[in-house]
C-alpha cells in the first residue's frame, strides 16, 4: 500500500527513511542506500515511472543514456541487495520500528505499512486487541471523514486522464528502446512518443521525452539537425506550459542549445532559469559540464560542490568532480573524485577513462592501460568513447595494431549506427602521434558542428595541439573563446 493508506505521511516516511540510512546495516551500503533513497523520493512524488529498471540504471548507478538492463543487471542485483539489507535491518536495529518498507520482487515501487505496537506491559491480551481495534477504527473513520475525499481527488490528478495509464506504459517502453540507442530502436522509440503527445497532449512528461529522443536520434544518425531542430524546441516548449517547473524539459531545452545548436549564450541562460527554480542534481550536471567546457572552471567548481553537498551518495555528483577537475588540470582532485565514483560505481566507464588519461599525460602507460580495461571483458566494451580512448592510450604506448583495431571498431559502428563523431577518430591518430591526421578529423567534426568535437577541444589530451592554427581557427568556428585565443 501507498503511504495514505497506510496512515503514513511524506514526513513520516522520510523520517523513516533517515533512520535506516543512519543504521548499521545501511551506512557502508552506499549502492543501496541510493538506490533505497532514490527509489523512496520518487514514490513520495507519485512518479512511480521512474521506478523502473532503465531509468534507475540512468539515474542512480550512471549508466550511459544506451543502458540495456538485459545486457548490464546491476539494478536487479542491487535490488535484491536492498531487499536483503532491509530484512537484515527489520531483524535488528528496526526491530521496534512502527514503520515497515519494503521492495516486493519483481519491481521497484516501495509497499509502506505501519506495524501494531506490543501490548502494553500487564495489560490483558484481549483487552490491549480491542483497544487496538478500537483505536484504528477511529483512525479510520477521522481519516475519511476528513481527508479522504482530498486525497482521491490529488491521486486522479496524478494519474491524469484515462489514457494516462496507456501513456506510461507507451513512454516506459519507448525509453527501453531509447537506451538500446541504435537507429532502428531511436526510430520505433520516437514513433510512440509521437504516438503518446497526440493521444495524451496535456503529459508534459510525454512530451519532454520526445524531445529528449530527437535529440538522441540526431547523434544516432537517425535525424540531420534541420529535421527536427524545431521540432526539438517546439516539444520541448510545449512540455514546460504544461508543467513550468518540469526537470526532464529544462534538461531537454539544455541539451537542444547545448548539444544541437551549440548556442552558447542560450545555454547559459537556459541554466540560470532552470537552477533558480529547480534544485535538481540533473540539471546541476547538465550545466556543470557545460560551464566546464567553456573554461568556466570556478562556475563549475562552484556547482559540482553544491552537487557533492547535497547528493553525496550519488555517483553523478562524483562524476562531475572527476571529469571536470581534470578539464581544469586539476589531477589529483580529479583521481580522488574518480576513485570515489569507482567507489560507488565500480562499473563507470567515464571514470575510466579520466583516470587513463591522466596517466597518459603523466607517462604512465601501463597504469592508464590497466585504468582503463580494469574489471572489463577482454575486448572492452562498445562505447566510441571507450573504444576512442583505447585507441589513444594504445598508439602512446606503441601498439599501432591494437590502435588500427580501434580505427576499424570506429569502422564498423559507422556502419551498424550510421553515424561515429570524426573526434572520435582524432583522438587514435593524436596517441599514433599523426597530428596532422588529428586535426583533419577535429576539423570535419568543428565543421558539422559537432558537440563531440567541443569536448575534444577541452580535453587535456589535446593541449599539444593547442598552439596549432587548425585547432584555433576550429576553436573560433564553435565559438569556444578561451581556447580559440591563446
Amino acid at each position: 500500500m501507498n503511504g495514505a493508506e497506510a496512515g503514513l505521511s511524506p514526513q513520516d516516511i522520510e523520517r523513516h527513511l533517515e533512520k535506516i540510512l543512519a543504521s548499521t546495516v545501511f551506512k557502508r551500503a552506499e549502492r543501496q542506500s541510493r538506490l533505497l533513497s532514490y527509489i523512496i523520493e520518487h514514490s513520495l512524488r507519485g512518479n512511480t515511472g521512474a521506478l523502473r529498471e532503465a531509468s534507475i540504471g540512468v539515474e542512480v548507478y550512471s549508466r550511459p543514456s544506451d543502458f540495456d538492463p538485459r545486457e548490464d543487471t546491476i539494478v536487479r542485483v542491487e535490488a535484491s541487495r536492498l531487499r536483503t539489507r532491509l530484512l537484515e535491518y527489520y531483524e535488528s536495529d528496526g526491530k521496534t520500528d512502527p514503520v515497515r518498507i519494503t521492495i516486493p520482487k519483481g519491481g521497484y515501487v516501495p509497499v509502506y505499512s505501519r506495524k501494531e505496537p506490543a501490548p502494553e506491559a500487564g495489560m490483558e491480551p484481549a483487552r490491549s486487541w480491542r483497544r487496538a481495534r478500537y483505536a484504528a477504527a477511529a483512525g479510520i473513520l477521522l481519516a475519511v471523514s476528513v481527508g479522504a475525499y482530498s486525497y482521491y481527488r490529488s491521486s486522479r490528478a496524478r494519474e491524469g486522464p484515462p489514457q494516462r495509464k496507456q501513456s506510461v506504459a507507451s513512454f516506459n517502453r519507448a525509453m527501453e528502446l531509447h537506451m538500446r540507442y541504435t537507429p532502428a530502436s531511436v526510430s520505433e522509440a520516437v514513433a510512440l512518443h509521437e504516438e503518446i503527445t497526440r493521444q495524451d497532449p496535456t503529459w508534459s512528461r510525454g512530451f519532454s521525452g520526445l524531445a529528449h529522443t530527437y535529440i538522441s536520434g540526431i547523434d544516432a544518425g537517425v535525424f540531420s539537425r534541420e529535421q527536427v531542430s524545431k521540432k526539438i524546441l517546439e516539444t520541448t516548449r510545449t512540455a514546460l506550459a504544461l508543467e513550468p517547473d518540469a526537470v526532464d524539459a529544462y534538461t531537454a531545452l539544455i541539451r537542444y542549445y547545448r548539444d544541437v545548436q551549440l548556442n552558447w549564450p542560450a545555454t547559459t541562460e537556459t541554466c540560470r532559469t532552470a537552477m533558480s527554480k529547480k534544485d535538481d542534481l540533473r540539471i546541476l550536471a547538465n550545466c556543470s559540464g557545460f560551464h566546464s567546457l567553456m573554461g568556466n572552471h570556478e562556475i563549475c567548481n562552484a556547482l559540482f560542490r553544491e552537487a557533492i553537498r547535497n547528493h553525496p551518495k550519488r555517483s553523478l555528483s562524483w562524476r562531475m568532480a572527476c571529469e571536470q577537475h581534470y578539464r581544469a588540470n586539476r589531477y589529483e582532485e580529479s583521481l580522488e573524485a574518480c576513485d570515489k565514483q569507482l567507489e560507488l560505481d565500480p562499473e563507470s566507464i567515464s571514470a575510466r577513462i579520466v583516470r587513463a588519461s591522466i596517466f597518459s599525460l603523466e607517462g604512465s602507460l601501463e597504469k592508464a592501460s590497466e585504468a582503463l580495461k580494469s574489471r572489463l571483458p577482454v575486448d572492452g566494451i562498445d562505447r566510441q568513447d571507450w573504444i576512442a580512448a583505447n585507441g589513444y592510450v594504445s598508439g602512446r604506448a606503441g601498439d599501432r595494431r591494437e590502435a588500427q583495431r580501434m580505427i576499424a571498431r570506429l569502422d564498423q559502428r559507422a556502419k551498424t549506427h550510421r553515424r561515429v563523431s570524426p573526434a572520435y577518430y582524432a583522438y587514435v591518430h593524436l596517441g599514433l602521434g599523426d597530428e596532422a591526421k588529428a586535426l583533419e578529423h577535429l576539423e570535419a567534426a568543428a565543421r558539422d558542428r559537432d558537440p563531440v568535437a567541443v569536448e575534444f577541444l577541452a580535453n587535456p589530451l589535446a593541449s599539444s595541439l593547442r598552439g596549432n592554427e587548425r585547432f584555433q581557427r576550429a576553436a573560433a568556428h564553435l565559438g569556444i573563446e578561451k581556447l580559440s585565443r591563446r
